[in-house]
């Protein structure tokens, strides 16, 4: 390792057990000392912090991060210092970590401090991508100031530099510890800015915190303020400034006041990509459809902005090709449509959504059978992802449910056994790997093969599931249905007396219980079976359970020696539909009307509309 310079990095932490070891096992290669201050931890956190570095001290918390930072600072031997979180982690893409920040620190003697791209995971697949002045000389005039949202400030020109490695990677905490984080942050910010109004940092933070916290009636003025205040010298906070106010905008439904906004910030900042995404969501939600998609392709032009300007990963490629293509839908250009959700998965495989509208498209063109088939040719189950080299397995898992809902239980199955080769077939390419079938999977293939007509296979299959997995509620539910079909009602009582003996399945249980009861004994002398006040087990109404298993029921491809059973099974359904609720029959006549009215339309649009004579 390189030692013309020594890089001290420095954490301040308090109960951070769950996260600490990652964000140090990331770090500890590319630095030459860690320096630990805890603030009152009451957990495991010290220990696992012994494990890493014995430059562990304590600071006694007065709600002043600065502070703390700074004594961390003091205590660093380090000619740079790296500045951590402990639910942070740095990634080092497509690069050996142990001499990144050395050879970073050597890069230019005039650099004093380097801002590295910090990526802020808000959901699976939602990543935005900011800069941070994380990685700094270690000289007495640079000190941390603000009580919350501590910054390092570097004022001297020419002297901050800009890296796109190392990345630092913000984990995705769980709601409990973000609403808990969020709420101290408030806290501290209002004192803050009880002491300087004017402060339009402060402004800025405090509105990215109501956001956060879905108030964003009272996000809105603090957004605007720094957004109209803090200069292009700020960009770094001007620009996700604009973002969250534009969110912030749409989520109280004032579009049109955003649109003139994205207007205006297309003519000033024409390469922030963001801009032309987000204006083109606004468009979209107002239902224009053709300025929508011309909002998007420019955000597909723009690509990758500027690193001072945060950013929405996919905001220049999957997302923006994912609403171009529902645009495109909308407007009856369909073929673009479905080039544009293709490479969006190809941009992007690990955000499957536009493999549901795909699939959708294609049945609607050609059919289910040709749908698929072109699926397969096109491997678009079996896109690995660029960097891991791995299958999305929800990708064969949505396009499975798109044809399932369609009336395909068999081609449902395909899609499965199809995105989850087994070991001895190829690979969609050398580089791919594929995942094995999980709980999930399991269940949907012997689901999928009970409705596909083969209800024996089908409940081999799913006896062989453990019902000890995420599963084990619909796993019972669907048992008790293949014992049904089959005409084994003693099982099937059973399984419905295990359904019941947990609360949380108990309507399920009844439901099933009733329908056990017509199908063995028959419909005549069963009035009692109905005299449940308003229909209801544990406050859940059963009439909606029971349109939903209807309306399955309409996705079975019945083998013909169990086409008895599964007519004796939907009859028993609609009996129950028609007696369940009041005005049952009615209302069972509007759902078998819905569903014609739908068909209809379908085969209109695909086939053109039938002159009637």
């Amino acid at each position: 390792m390189t030692q013309n310079h020594k890089i001290s990095l420095i954490m301040i932490v308090k109960n951070e057990e769950s996260h600490l070891a990652a964000c140090l096992e990331s770090a500890k290669d590319c630095v030459d000392e860690i320096v630990i201050v805890d603030t009152g931890s009451a957990d495991a956190t010290l220990t696992i912090a012994r494990s890493y570095t014995d430059r562990i001290y304590f600071y006694p918390w007065n709600e002043d991060f600065s502070a703390a930072r700074n004594f961390a600072l003091d205590r660093a031997d380090g000619d740079w210092i790296l500045s951590l979180d402990a639910d942070e982690e740095l990634v080092f893409p497509g690069g050996d970590p142990g001499e990144a920040l050395h050879n970073l620190a050597a890069r230019d003697e005039r650099v004093e401090a380097y801002l590295l791209p910090l990526e802020n995971s808000t959901s699976a697949y939602e990543i935005n991508r900011f800069h941070v002045l994380r990685f700094f000389r270690h000289h007495a005039r640079y000190r941390y100031i603000g009580k919350i949202h501590e910054q390092i400030t570097v004022s001297a020109p020419g002297v901050t530099g800009i890296s796109t490695a190392p990345v630092i990677s913000h984990k995705l905490l769980s709601g409990r510890d973000r609403n808990r984080k969020r709420g101290r942050n408030l806290l501290i910010l209002q004192n803050s800015l009880r002491q300087e109004p004017d402060n339009y940092f402060l402004h800025y933070y405090l509105g990215v915190e109501w956001l956060m916290l879905a108030q964003p009636q009272r996000a809105l003025p603090f957004l605007q303020g720094a957004y109209e205040h803090l200069s292009d010298d700020h960009l770094l906070f001007r620009a996700p400034a604009f973002r969250y106010l534009i969110l912030a905008l749409q989520a109280l439904g004032r579009l049109d006041e955003g649109i003139c906004l994205c207007q205006e910030a297309a003519r000033r900042y024409p390469e922030f990509t963001d801009v032309f995404y987000l204006g083109g969501i606004l468009l979209e939600e107002k239902q224009y459809y053709v300025p929508a998609a011309a909002w998007f392709t420019a955000a597909l032009e723009c690509g990758e902005p500027p690193a001072l300007f945060s950013h929405l990963k996919g905001a220049g490629s999957f997302l923006a090709r994912y609403h171009l293509g529902h645009c495109q839908t909308l407007v009856g250009q369909e073929s673009d449509a479905l080039r544009s959700y293709e490479q969006a998965l190809r941009d992007n495989p690990r955000y499957h959504y536009p493999i549901y509208a795909l699939v959708q498209l294609l049945i609607k063109a050609d059919g289910a059978a040709s749908a698929l088939s072109q699926l397969l040719e096109r491997k678009l189950l079996l896109i690995a992802h660029p960097e891991s080299g791995r299958i999305n397995p929800a990708l064969p898992l949505a396009a499975a449910d798109c044809f399932f809902v369609s009336g395909h239980p068999d081609l449902a199955l395909l899609c499965l056994v199809e995105g989850f080769p087994h070991p001895s077939q190829p690979e969609s390419s050398p580089e791919a790997t594929s995942v094995a079938p999980g709980p999930e999977v399991l269940f949907c293939q012997a689901r999928y093969t009970l409705f596909s007509g083969n209800v024996r296979s089908g409940l081999e299959s799913l006896e062989a599931l453990d019902t000890n997995n995420p599963y084990a509620a619909q796993i019972r539910i669907y048992r008790t249905i293949a014992h049904l079909l089959l005409g084994q009602f003693p099982p099937a009582k059973a399984q419905t007396s295990a359904l019941w003996r947990d609360p949380a399945t108990r309507p399920q249980a009844y439901l099933l219980h009733l329908i056990l009861q017509l199908m063995e004994k028959g419909f005549a002398g069963q009035d009692t079976l109905f005299n449940l006040p308003g229909a209801k087990i544990r406050g859940v109404d059963l009439w909606p359970l029971c349109l939903n298993l209807l309306n399955e029921a309409g996705c079975f491809l019945p083998v013909p020696a169990e086409t008895t059973l599964i007519s004796r099974y939907v009859r028993s359904l609609e009996h129950l539909a028609g007696n369940l609720t009041p005005g049952g029959y009615p209302k069972l006549r509007q759902f078998y009307r819905h569903k014609a009215e739908t068909i209809k339309n379908g085969c209109e649009t695909r086939f053109g509309k039938v002159e009637s004579r």
